[in-house]
């Protein structure tokens, strides 16, 4: 099941990104977009998840 390990790789890349991004957007950005923040979040999330198969397997 080598999928398994990319959807959590890109699983936990979206939830850290969101979370770091969410502190970000309260600490010193309060105007950032929450679309903003979900497509950043998505984008990294599937960076990460990439990353992680390529050094699984690579």
């Amino acid at each position: 099941m080598e999928w398994l390990g990319v959807v959590m790789g890109v699983v936990a890349g979206v939830v850290w990104t969101f979370l770091m991004l969410t502190v970000y957007k309260h600490l010193y950005m309060p105007t950032l977009g929450m679309r903003y923040i979900a497509l950043m979040a998505v984008l990294m999330g599937t960076v990460m998840g990439l990353g992680f198969a390529v050094a699984r397997w690579g």
